[in-house]
């Protein structure tokens, strides 16, 4: 597992590091501007589907075939792109999250709730699709769910009244966050069970 999860960090750096730094600039922009909520949407789709990113990258240069050939199991390299999608996001969290309260940002616990769960409900929903389909056959599928994902996103933040209304919504922010973090766990055996069925 420590192979694959090094892996993607290369391939991240190789491929996709001006991807993570535009996120990180757009997020530090939404720190100081009063439409936070407006700003987090962006940089959030965009690290919530580095897995996706990777794994076209994994198709494109062949090495979901050359996988095959080593002491790699499907259900792990599944795995390893769950878990290295959760650690990148767990981080960009962590430090969009200090900055914000470094800045004073009001409601900052609604704002993260719904950073959260747009950012593992997205690969949640896109995965299964691109493990089951691949890259070229799943990307009609990968745009429509790219799109409905991101209406919904618009519709929740909506800048601050966004924000505001998602705070006096009758189920607490905890538990939709627990209800998202079960949906990307079933989101993964999902996807192990499709992927293993899958004829490479």
């Amino acid at each position: 597992m420590k192979g694959l999860l090094l892996k993607d960090w290369y391939l991240t750096w190789k491929y996709a590091r001006f991807l993570l730094l535009f996120a990180a600039a757009y997020g530090l922009a939404g720190v100081f501007f009063e439409d936070a909520a407006g700003f987090s949407i962006l940089p959030v789709m965009l690290v919530a589907m580095l897995p996706n990113t990777l794994f076209s990258y994994d198709e494109r240069e062949k090495w979901t075939e050359y996988a095959q050939s080593l002491p790699v199991s499907r259900a792990q390299y599944v795995t390893g792109k769950y878990l290295y999608g959760a650690l990148c996001y767990a981080a960009y969290l962590a430090v969009i999250a200090a900055l914000n309260l470094a800045a004073g940002t009001e409601d900052y616990g609604t704002l993260f709730a719904m950073q959260f769960s747009i950012g593992l409900l997205t690969p949640s929903v896109l995965l299964p699709f691109m493990f089951r389909f691949g890259t070229e056959k799943g990307r009609m599928a990968y745009l429509l769910v790219i799109s409905a994902v991101f209406g919904m996103s618009m519709v929740l933040t909506n800048g601050a009244r966004g924000v505001s209304a998602l705070a006096k919504a009758p189920i607490p922010l905890w538990t939709l966050c627990l209800v998202i973090a079960v949906i990307y766990i079933l989101s993964w055996r999902l996807s192990i069970l499709l992927y293993e069925k899958r004829k490479l």
